[in-house]
């Protein structure tokens, strides 16, 4: 290749040359005014001319050669002189080698035919949501095999499947396409959730936890972490919500699914954040009177669409804010919301009718004006507007012109509720005996005898004041309180204790100074004498306590009431305490032969013995719904023999009769008091009469188990509905081993698919008789149970787990919403006579009314033998804490 490149060097260069001698050619040859010497030359100065030719007009210098002729111009011939081009010799081309000889090729090989790649309906469906054609994507999941369970899909409505493929198109994954297991995934969730669109607002929010959960639990697998990102943030925003927000979100839901667009029903639910109008998470007053505002707005445009729409299947706003209307400048808008945020709990309105009602008690009436006309035993100031209580706020009456008020009593006067106006602030008003004018008799005139009338004097009271400490925590003295010792004519003590505002004031400023948290009255009764003591604590004193953030103690010899500082905040109004000791033996016989004959007591122990230790007591207040620690003393009931002591430790129960006609069974823990004496100590929320007993085999008959309830991280949520998923789950959980193989009447339901969280839980629960579906093919995992069905369920279980007799044949049900012919009707007669589950106080049993997780549990409790536990070193759940009524149902359910 070296040489062909330099020969075609050589080449151009000979080129050149060529056409250079050619432009001197044609240069001379073309001036007509050029003139020629010739001369006789050498070849070497011919040669020499050809590189430098001469110029007519100048002289030249070689003359000892050169002649000159001259000739006449007509003579004259000019020839041109041809300059022929030098010859540059030009190499021969270099010879090529020769190329060998290949052999001849093989012919190819025939190929198979390409074949036609088959279009799956996968990549059918990721081109159709590529182009976002949600009619393609809908065909596609309608008329091939791309779902595992067609039948849930197939069984929405029109509407419902399409709203199911936009959410394809909707939340198509940062890859732009999905695999099989995705389609399935965001299929499943989309059917539950429009399922859950069917429901109340209420039961949609309950039945999104369970939804959300599984999200959290199954997605987080199926995407990459960045395309299940928005999925995990909205899943995180509802399951931290409370019950208010969730319900508020599920409403919100279905209000902008039937107004505006009901293909992103389901899109929705995951574009939840912090941009939710929510007045628990508002930070500042105009953030809360933005969301309030908006609220307002929401009920309004219901209204609007219910005019125009009547047979809209929407339910009505859950919050009634309309009388923000009347709210006519800025600042009382500024007012109400600060008003709300100041009122909002730690941790924010738990409930939507929390919410209402401090937006309804901002519109309150304050407490009445009026005063006590001790002398006419009347009220002045009070007119129809107003009502009064005589038993603090348990029933009202109207006022009315000939209302009396005569001897030694208490009244508490408000304002009445009226359309929006709600009530809230009382007046209190004492009334006290008139000491009555005594007749000196006189002279009947006439001349006739004077006669002095004469009387047998009416029997007396005796009272005495006694002054008694108030100590802090470990002895060290606050202050002193007086009590009122009263002894009445038949011989019954009964001591009132008042500590007042100052008392109260003093109490905390000298805590303070001793850096105590504890304001302990210690009311003595050395004698054993006393029959009933009350202690009253005045609204004003209520305050101050919460104020110094001081906790109240009462002790006396029969009880230790403890009221810690969360249950003090917010309790506006006066406090009492009633505490009456059941002292004759007579009594105790009462309470330990009603505690052998209970059957809570009977189902835990069949045919055990029980025995009262100590002393039954009476305690009554009106701090309800609040916790309230009691001690009961033992009074060296224990034996002293240390293996007997042991026996009787682990077999002490506290049993409970409520006023309301349940009964409990606790067990609390052993502490030691003050004069160094023991007690067993428990939390409550209601009180009644509260007994301490030894129940022979109590310990055995719990053995050892496992948790049952497993709540939503670290959270129960006791008020939530229990779903028929859960309840199946609770069951299977609990079922023994031998009964827990499935029979050979066991039912598939389409509703439940191999994936759902419960689907091994609800065949054990449904092969074991407890639960059947709503029909041969549906189970409804998220629909709720009611009250009804779990009356059914506790039969059965009672029917097949303790082998017990319930013929209830002949045991009439007393409530008047449950029929004779209603399906229910001999399970609800059964829990009934067994005091498993009561009816309400109008005589109802409300059987269709849904139960809550935590009323479930307590039920559960008593058919898995599971005594409640108080006194647990921890709490279970952030959202139960040990002032929840159901807290000692839910950790015997929810720890080991």
């Amino acid at each position: 290749m070296s040489k062909i490149c330099k020969t075609f060097s050589l080449l151009v260069v000979s080129l050149m040359l060529m056409q250079g001698a050619a432009a001197t050619y044609v240069s001379a040859d073309s001036d007509p005014n050029s003139e020629t010497s010739s001369s006789t030359t050498s070849s070497s100065e011919s040669n020499s001319s050809i590189n430098t030719p001469s110029n007519s007009n100048e002289p030249s210098n070689n003359s000892s050669t050169t002649t000159t002729s001259q000739e006449t111009p007509s003579e004259q011939v000019n020839e041109p002189v041809i300059i022929p081009p030098p010859i540059i010799p030009i190499p021969p081309f270099p010879t090529f080698p020769t190329f060998p000889t290949f052999p001849p090729m093989p012919p190819f090989p025939t190929l198979p035919p390409i074949p036609t790649p088959t279009i799956t309906p996968l990549m059918q469906l990721n081109q159709a949501v590529a182009v976002r054609e949600a009619e393609t994507v809908l065909s596609i999941l309608k008329d091939t095999d791309l779902l595992n369970q067609p039948e849930a899909f197939s069984e929405l409505t029109d509407q419902e499947q399409k709203t199911v493929a936009a959410t394809l198109v909707q939340l198509t994954p940062r890859s732009g396409s999905y695999n099989e297991d995705q389609v399935q995934f965001i299929v499943d969730i989309s059917i539950n959730i429009l399922l859950g669109y069917r429901l109340d607002y209420r039961d949609m929010a309950s039945a999104l936890n369970n939804i959300y959960d599984q999200v959290i639990v199954k997605g987080a697998n199926l995407f990459s972490e960045e395309e299940f990102e928005q999925f995990k943030r909205a899943a995180d925003f509802y399951l931290k919500a409370n019950q208010a927000d969730q319900q508020l979100i599920a409403y919100i839901a279905q209000f902008t699914s039937v107004a505006m667009d009901t293909e992103s029903a389901v899109g929705l639910m995951f574009t939840l954040s912090e941009e939710f109008p929510s007045i628990n998470q508002a930070k500042t007053v105009n953030e809360i009177l933005n969301n309030l505002n908006l609220y307002q707005m929401l009920q309004m445009q219901y209204q609007i669409l219910l005019a125009n729409n009547p047979g809209l299947s929407l339910q009505e706003s859950p919050l009634k804010l309309d009388q923000i209307v009347t709210l006519s400048t800025n600042a009382e808008q500024q007012q109400l919301a600060e008003w709300m945020l100041s009122e909002r709990p730690d941790g924010g309105y738990e409930k939507i009718k929390d919410i209402q009602r401090a937006f309804d008690l901002f519109f309150a009436p304050p407490a009445p004006k009026v005063t006590a006309d001790d002398t006419a035993n009347v009220v002045i100031g009070a007119d129809e507007t107003m009502e009064y209580s005589k038993d603090n706020g348990a029933t009202w009456n109207k006022f009315s012109e000939t209302d009396r008020f005569e001897g030694n009593q208490k009244i508490v006067v408000r304002v009445r509720a009226k359309g929006n106006t709600p009530i809230w602030k009382w007046t209190t008003l004492t009334f006290t005996s008139n000491t009555p004018t005594p007749n000196p008799g006189g002279n009947t005139g006439g001349g006739g005898s004077t006669t002095t009338p004469t009387s047998t004097p009416a029997p007396t009271t005796n009272q005495q004041q006694i002054v008694v400490d108030v100590n802090g925590a470990n002895g060290t003295n606050l202050t002193k309180t007086p009590i009122t010792r009263t002894t009445e004519t038949n011989g019954t003590i009964k001591d009132l204790v008042k500590m007042t505002e100052a008392i109260a004031k003093e109490s905390v400023e000298k805590a303070k100074q001793l850096n105590m948290n504890t304001a302990r009255i210690v009311i003595p009764d050395t004698k054993d004498a006393v029959s009933e003591t009350r202690i009253e604590v005045p609204k004003a004193a209520v305050k101050e306590l919460n104020d110094g953030s001081l906790k109240l103690e009462i002790s006396t010899e029969n009880v230790v009431i403890s009221v810690p500082t969360n249950s003090i905040a917010g309790f506006d109004q006066d406090l009492y305490f009633r505490v009456v000791p059941l002292k004759q033996e007579s009594q105790r016989q009462e309470v330990e032969e009603r505690a052998k004959k209970e059957q809570l007591i009977q189902q835990i122990a069949p045919n055990t013995n029980v025995r009262v230790l100590a002393r039954p007591v009476e305690i009554d207040t009106n701090m309800q719904s609040r916790e309230v620690t009691l001690t009961l003393p033992l009074r060296g009931s224990l034996p002293t023999d240390p293996a007997a002591r042991q026996q009787a430790l682990d077999n002490l129960a506290i049993y409970i009769e409520h006023s309301d006609g349940t009964k409990e069974l606790i067990q609390g823990k052993l502490v030691q008091l003050a004069d160094n004496s023991e007690g067993i100590e428990f939390t409550v929320t209601k009180f009644s009469t509260f007994t301490l007993v030894v129940v022979d085999g109590l310990k055995a008959s719990q053995g050892t188990h496992q948790p049952y309830i497993q709540g939503f991280g670290e959270d129960f949520r006791p008020d939530a509905f229990v779903t028929r998923a859960q309840m199946a789950a609770m069951l299977a959980r609990n079922i023994p081993t031998e009964g827990a193989a499935g029979s050979a009447d066991s039912v598939s339901y389409k509703d439940v698919s191999t994936t759902h969280w419960a689907t091994g839980e609800i065949q054990k629960a449904q092969s074991a008789g407890f639960m059947n579906g709503m029909s041969n093919t549906q189970f409804a995992p998220e629909g709720s149970i009611t009250r009804a069905q779990m009356a059914t369920i506790a039969y059965r279980w009672m029917q097949q787990q303790q082998a017990i007799a319930t013929n209830v044949n002949g045991t009439e049900v007393s409530f008047t919403d449950v029929s004779a012919d209603l399906w229910a009707a001999d399970a609800i007669a059964y829990v009934q006579s067994t005091g498993l589950m009561v009816g309400y106080n109008d005589g109802t049993f409300k059987p269709d009314s849904k139960l809550t997780r935590a009323e479930a549990v307590k039920v559960l409790n008593v058919l898995f033998n599971r005594t409640p536990l108080t006194g647990a070193a921890t709490t279970s759940f952030i959202d139960v804490p040990a002032t929840h009524w159901a807290y000692a149902d839910i950790e015997a359910a929810a720890q080991k």
